[in-house]
């Protein structure tokens, strides 16, 4: 209770506006919203930073950046990993070769690279896309990540080697890609020829004097000491978790310190130069805060390399970025010369890091509560429309990691004149106000939905995410459906044998090795279908690559198919003999067609093709 007493106190405080914004409104913003959000979500610790009129306003650390050792955050001292953030970096480095007639942002990256992106569309892949994120690249697969340095792999043979597959022609659609980033990053280090980190800390690093951050792997020895450790909280206790490398560097390696990252946020500031030093002209940075690409007038766009939203009447845009236990945010204003950076380093940091971003914003630009709206009664009827699965257009469609979906869609029906979207337990509802606008009932944000030539919905926006309707085969209620048919019937026909030869009664009139087959096989198919709900519910197993036991089931599911196929020819030939009764050979048919369906979801979900695709 005493959590929503400080919250309550904190947004009771009269809103000052922009202009007497000063460190010490902003110091007791911080200090009771850490506070507040300590209670609420039990942080490790924190680092917060502000910018503005050139300038550091504020800056802090909060909690700790070791428990064991009580080393209190320090936003000059404790690196944070800052994750997709250095995302920006990259995306200034290709901006920097721009500006010397190094790169063109509308050329095909296969110009700049020493091996070949597919031609799956007539469309080529371009700088422009990789900074916007739509490539039309699907979701990587499992791994990417190592435990130790050794397990890093050089971009030179780790991307070549780890292509994904073009799912949609690119310019379409967004959709995160961290393998785009770290093509970028290669093309920079192709195109300067110096490695990419090398590139960074001489022509961004070194010129704004940020001499606390690490771009390299493995961490400079100097700055490796001082970097926080991350934290799950589990069970009521902060555990800690150890460094992970990331294979794909460009796209998440760096950490830094809330100071350092003043520098970098004052560059982009001011016209690109930071103490006499200018990283980009002028023209280059207002570039960057070009829109690049828009799916609609209101949803948010995407920049040169940057996130924009237009929230609180004013534009903003930064990038936020999670890693081991990492959660960033940075965020810009050009307009008003201000800038923000958060970093937690636990894993409840997440939806705090999110939480106090939002409540800065709110507390020191507040406007009002959005107005009641009503729905456009001329486009209650549209609504239908809508309705169905819909899954983000991130994720995996050619590896059996496909089988995300089935935890990661959500469901869209209407309800008294609004669309409701439901999402693992959490519900939303948006208001129609225009053809395919819809606006949230009680928030800033506007749905978007597209349609295909013969108008149907195809995918609906939300700011910068994409979601695509899943057509019936596709939509994981039809999956779960068969899977459980499919273990239905194999568990009725184990209990049922299992009876009779407990029993000791006659099994059936059919031949013993079609019933010592059918009771082997279902108890297969059990155990198949039992480790693949246990093996795919635990995510984090998929971190370093695919774990041992699902490799094995992969390879039992080769096994299924051959099993299937032999059921199907014992049942055809009780049919030719003429074995057992009528309902005998029904039943063992019913027995030989789940298996058929068996093998039609292990192709589906591409559980056939791991070990020639691996």
């Amino acid at each position: 209770m005493y959590r929503w007493i400080a919250y309550l106190a904190l947004v009771a405080m009269p809103a000052p506006g922009f202009a007497s914004l000063d460190a010490s409104e902003v110091q007791q913003f911080f200090d009771a919203a850490f506070e507040v959000q300590r209670q609420e979500h039990e942080l490790a610790g924190a680092v917060v930073a502000v910018v503005l009129d050139g300038a550091v306003l504020f800056k802090k650390g909060y909690g700790f950046a070791d428990i064991d050792s009580r080393t209190t955050a320090d936003p000059d001292q404790s690196l944070f990993r800052i994750a997709s953030i250095t995302k920006t970096f990259v995306w200034t480095a290709v901006m920097q070769l721009v500006e010397r007639g190094a790169l063109d942002l509308d050329t095909d990256v296969n110009a700049y690279l020493d091996f070949a992106i597919p031609g799956t569309f007539a469309e080529p892949i371009t700088l422009a896309h990789l900074m916007t994120h739509t490539p039309g690249f699907e979701e990587g697969g499992s791994g990417g990540i190592g435990e130790n340095v050794e397990d890093v792999v050089p971009l030179a043979d780790y991307l070549p080697a780890n292509i994904p597959s073009r799912v949609r022609a690119p310019g379409a659609y967004t959709s995160y890609s961290n393998y785009g980033t770290a093509l970028a990053g290669y093309i920079v280090q192709r195109v300067s020829g110096m490695p990419w980190e090398q590139f960074i800390e001489q022509n961004i690093l070194e010129p704004l004097s940020m001499s606390n951050t690490n771009v390299r792997t493995p961490m400079r020895d100097d700055l490796q000491a001082r970097l926080a450790t991350g934290y799950r909280f589990l069970r009521g206790d902060f555990v800690s978790r150890p460094y992970l490398y990331l294979f794909q560097t460009p796209a998440g390696v760096m950490s830094t310190t809330a100071d350092d990252m003043t520098r970098f946020m004052l560059a982009h500031l001011q016209d690109g130069t930071h103490n006499g030093s200018t990283i980009l002209q002028p023209a280059t940075v207002q570039r960057m805060r070009d829109v690049l690409h828009r799916h609609h007038p209101l949803a948010g766009p995407m920049l040169h390399g940057f996130f924009q939203t237009e929230r609180n009447d004013i534009i903003r845009f930064g990038h936020g970025g999670d890693v081991n236990q990492f959660h960033s945010q940075m965020q810009l204003v050009p307009d008003e010369r201000l800038g923000i950076f958060v970093s937690f380093n636990s894993d409840p940091g997440s939806a705090a890091r999110s939480n106090l971003v939002t409540a800065f914003f709110n507390r020191f630009f507040p406007v009002a509560w959005p107005p009641p709206i009503e729905a456009a009664e001329a486009l209650i009827p549209t609504l239908d429309d809508y309705v169905g699965s819909y899954a983000t257009l991130r994720r995996n469609y050619s590896r059996f990691e496909k089988m995300a979906v089935l935890v990661n869609s959500f469901t869209v029906s209407v309800s008294d004149g609004a669309l409701l979207l439901a999402s693992q337990g959490r519900v939303s509802r948006w208001i129609p106000i225009e053809q395919d606008v819809l606006r949230a009932k009680y928030g800033h944000n506007h749905l978007i939905a597209k349609r295909d030539a013969s108008g149907a919905v195809t995918h609906l926006v939300v700011n910068q995410s994409v979601f695509e309707r899943l057509a019936f085969w596709d939509q994981p209620q039809t999956h779960v459906v068969f899977l459980s048919i499919i273990g239905g019937i194999a568990l009725l026909g184990f209990l049922s044998t299992g009876y009779r030869i407990l029993s000791r009664g006659p099994l059936n009139q059919l031949k013993p090795l079609h019933n010592a087959f059918a009771f082997f096989t279902t108890i297969a198919v059990l155990f198949f279908l039992w480790g693949l709900t246990e093996g795919m519910s635990n995510t984090d197993a998929f971190t370093f690559g695919v774990p041992a036991f699902v490799e094995r089931l992969l390879a039992l599911a080769l096994i299924l198919v051959g099993l299937a196929l032999i059921g199907v020819y014992f049942s055809v030939r009780q049919w030719m003999a003429g074995d057992g009764t009528l309902w005998m050979r029904i039943r063992y048919s019913a027995f030989a067609a789940i298996g058929l369906i068996l093998v039609w979801e292990l192709n589906y979900w591409n559980l056939l093709n791991y070990f020639w695709t691996a």
